[in-house]
């Protein structure tokens, strides 16, 4: 068998994929006989290989790291934009559905979902009292605002439920529920706003056009008589409609998410 000659400074360990290479061929080597001698007045080694002998392995099977370590998160950057639109929408919906600056008359009155307030223009100072009466577009506003609230409670349980157990990431009906709580969600506070702006418009011009209501209130100090006006709270609440339709648009887009990884 001819020889194999090497300098001892020439040799180098295998790199990684040489090492995989001869993992998946099965065989690696495992001793060599030589014969190694020293010319003399240098300082290298000359060492001669006569013989290999190498023994076979069984193949070794490549497991993947994500096996390994359990499937990981598959919530991916829409859903996350998802999740923190919802976030907001809810965060404005709560401020807007606690507040009192929904419609009013500049400088008279106010009125929401749960209070109408007057300005005393003698003192200047508002104050407000809980509708001893509420008018019925008040109530149907009030109706749709407390199943909003509702389908948003439920919208929180489901969301945390779906970011912190994994194995409901990958149920696609559980994100498909999510996805219509929340749609269900800013219609309801659309429709509410609707239902508010419309009619409170009308209550609102039909209480300036009142004399007797008109004559009554200003004895008490309030004035009624200027324009009509939207308030902040029905902006904000607008905005969390809207910002909660994105956050439904968004979970759509993940439902398509999931169904592709699921396949």
């Amino acid at each position: 068998m001819p020889s194999m000659q090497m300098k001892k400074g020439d040799y180098s360990p295998c790199h990684s994929e040489s090492s995989n290479f001869l993992l998946n061929k099965g065989s690696i080597p495992l001793k060599s006989l030589s014969t190694a001698s020293t010319i003399p007045g240098g300082s290298s080694t000359i060492v001669t290989a006569t013989a290999m002998t190498s023994v076979t392995l069984p193949k070794v099977a490549t497991t993947d790291r994500s096996e390994e370590c359990g499937h990981s998160s598959v919530v991916s950057g829409t859903g996350a934009v998802a999740t923190c639109f919802f976030l907001i929408g809810l965060l404005m919906y709560l401020v807007a559905f606690a507040s009192h600056d929904w419609l009013g008359l500049e400088q008279g009155t106010t009125i929401s979902l749960w209070r109408k307030c007057h300005r005393d223009f003698v003192i200047d100072v508002w104050s407000c009292q809980p509708w001893e009466q509420s008018p019925g577009f008040v109530r149907a506003a009030q109706a749709f605002c407390v199943t909003g609230l509702l389908t948003y409670a439920l919208s929180v349980i489901i969301l945390i439920a779906y970011l912190t157990v994994q194995f409901l990431q990958k149920v696609k009906g559980v994100l498909i529920v999510l996805c219509l709580l929340i749609f269900t969600s800013g219609c309801m506070t659309l429709l509410a706003l609707v239902v508010m702006g419309i009619k409170g418009h009308d209550h609102l011009t039909e209480l300036k056009m009142d004399d007797r209501e008109v004559l009554r209130l200003l004895a008490t100090g309030v004035d009624i008589l200027g324009r009509f006006y939207i308030g902040w709270s029905f902006v904000v609440a607008l905005i969390s409609a809207l910002v909660t339709l994105s956050s439904f648009l968004c979970c759509m887009v993940e439902v398509v998410h999931v169904s592709e990884i699921s396949e």
